[in-house]
Formats: structure tokens, C-alpha cells, sequence
């Protein structure tokens, strides 16, 4: 193996980023995680009017769809938020001028809480990919120990 591709592929900030990776996606899958749980626990159903839709474009695909929802919750309290939705979804709510409302959930205790009726839990994914990158910088970090005491 090269020692100076070594050395580049261990260098600290690299390990680092490794690392700050594994926490970053850790905490964002806890998060979803735990919104999930709740909403499938106490989420309430309700009908959201799509206000707005919005997306980026990435060579020359449409992507990372968010819609400007509104709705009223069972206590009457009106709620607008920016939803991120699927490519499926926001193409369809962009395209079709008869998909004028979008079936959500919400927490009644937190109504800014909320996703697109029947959407999935993607934690576990965000779990695997913290994972993955734990494990990279560990072993990027054993590497550069035994390369530090093999006298590099």
C-alpha cells in the first residue's frame, strides 16, 4: 500500500469527518425515528390544501420536493408548514392541478410535527449509514495508531 495514500486517508480531519458523519445521520435517524414512533401512536389524520410546491433541479432531473401545506387541526387551529414529500409526490401536486389536497398526520400536541399519511419510516437507513461511517473511522483511526507506532 502507499504510505502517502495512507497518510492522506488517515490524516485527522479526515477521521473527524468520519465521525462527525456517524453522529450528524445518528441524530437525524433518533429524530425520525422517534416522530414516527409518535405519530403512529397518536398521530391525528387530516386533509392538507397544497399551497405552494417547490424543488431544485440536479442535472437535469426534479428533486427534493417540498410543499406549503395548510390545514386545521381538531381544535381548530390552523397550521401552514413546508413538507418534504417524495420526488412521486411533489411532481404530482406540481403537475396535476386536480391534486389539490395531500393527506397528513400530525401530533395534536405538535401540530408542526407532521408527515404525508403513510409515509415510512427511513431511520433505518440513517442508522445503517451511521454505522457504515463509525466503522470507517474507526478503522481509519487504527490505521493511523498502527502506522504512528510502525514509524511511518
Amino acid at each position: 500500500m502507499n504510505s502517502a495514500w495512507l497518510a492522506k486517508l488517515t490524516a485527522w480531519p479526515i477521521i473527524a469527518g468520519c465521525f462527525l458523519v456517524t453522529l450528524v445521520v445518528g441524530v437525524m435517524g433518533y429524530k425520525e425515528s422517534t416522530e414516527m414512533t409518535q405519530l403512529a401512536e397518536s398521530g391525528i389524520a387530516a386533509s392538507a390544501v397544497i399551497k405552494e410546491v417547490k424543488w431544485s433541479q440536479k442535472r437535469g432531473m426534479d428533486r427534493n420536493f417540498d410543499l406549503t401545506v395548510s390545514f386545521t387541526t381538531k381544535l381548530g387551529q390552523k397550521v401552514t408548514e413546508v413538507l418534504r414529500v417524495d420526488t412521486e409526490t411533489g411532481k404530482r401536486a406540481r403537475d396535476d392541478d386536480d391534486f389539490l389536497n395531500l393527506p397528513v398526520v400530525y401530533l395534536p400536541e405538535d401540530p408542526s410535527v407532521l408527515r404525508v399519511a403513510g409515509e415510512g419510516d427511513h431511520s433505518r437507513g440513517m442508522f445503517v449509514v451511521a454505522m457504515i461511517t463509525l466503522i470507517a473511522g474507526a478503522i481509519l483511526c487504527f490505521l493511523r495508531i498502527f502506522a504512528i507506532r510502525a514509524g511511518r
